[in-house]
């Protein structure tokens, strides 16, 4: 199964070991296909920079971008699963 992990999972996989153990026993052990967007990585990216991130977290940060496949933008399925994913945490999902 293939797995594309938004924003809100990265940053929360940083802030919270036990979170990112969860994430890595859910997600990682049960497929080799743990996907982000280009635009999960640069928006991820940015966030740490603009909150000034230390070292530690941006380690843990790289670590985790370097476990994902980074798809490209031009990919449709992604920008239909990132309106999905945006919708629902909004609570506006139909």
């Amino acid at each position: 199964m293939n797995y594309l992990l938004d924003t809100n999972i990265l940053i929360h996989s940083v802030r919270n070991i036990h979170f990112k153990q969860f994430i890595r026993q859910k997600y990682f052990k049960l497929s080799n296909s743990v996907f982000i967007s280009i635009v999960n990585k640069a928006e991820v990216l940015s966030i740490a920079e603009k909150n000034n991130w230390g070292i530690k977290k941006l380690s843990l940060l790289h670590q985790l971008l370097n476990d994902v496949y980074v798809l490209p933008i031009n990919n449709q399925e992604i920008v239909k699963n990132y309106i999905n994913i945006d919708s629902f945490s909004q609570g506006r999902h139909p």
